[in-house]
Order: structure tokens, then sequence, then C-alpha cells
């Protein structure tokens, strides 16, 4: 019973980080769309670098089958590809192509 409870705790940390993850997504867009391009790319990056659970302290002890589960979460992987894409549209606006093909490169998750 207590590992239930354990994972119940677990889910609703990596629900209120999910809820922190998209907020951060949509203020980068927000710079994005204000023409904002240097705050937007540097928050479209911290998506990316910092809103990986198996990368996140907080979840170092949760069992291996939830880190799994919540790198599939479909909400965390659309921030994540809409950061990639957004961010790489950014670079190839300012002709930095190959910055634009690393960022999809590594980041795009399909």
């Amino acid at each position: 019973e207590d590992e239930d409870e354990d994972e119940e705790v677990l889910t609703r940390q990596l629900n209120a980080w999910a809820q922190k993850a998209e907020a951060e997504y949509n203020k980068a867009r927000f710079f994005h769309q204000l023409g904002q391009f240097g705050l937007a790319a540097e928050l479209y990056h911290s998506v990316l670098d910092r809103w990986v659970p198996s990368q996140d302290e907080s979840f170092k002890k949760a069992p291996k089958r939830l880190l799994l589960a919540a790198e599939r979460r479909v909400d965390l992987q659309a921030v994540r590809r809409s950061s990639a894409y957004n961010l790489a549209h950014i670079y190839k606006g300012q002709g930095s192509d190959p910055l634009a093909h690393e960022v999809l490169w590594q980041h795009m998750v399909f």
C-alpha cells in the first residue's frame, strides 16, 4: 500500500512538473510571437534541456517504469517537439541552418 501511495505522490508531482514545462513553453511562444527571438530561444532551450523527467533530481528515486511512462507522456512530447520546431524556425529565420538542423536532430521525438 505504501508503494501505491508513493507512486500516487510521484504521479501528482509529475503532473505539476508537466504543467510547469507547458507554462515555460507558453512564455517562449509569447516572446516568439512578439518577435523577441533571443528571449524565445532561451526559453525554448530551457524546455528542451530542463524538462526531461529522467534528468530531473526530483525524480531520481522514481521507479523506472514511472520514468519511462513520463518520457512517453503525450503532453511532454508535444511541448518538447513544438519547442524544438519553433527554436529551429528561429535559427533558420536568422540564417543559421546548421543550428536549426542540430536542434531538430537532437530533440525531435516521433
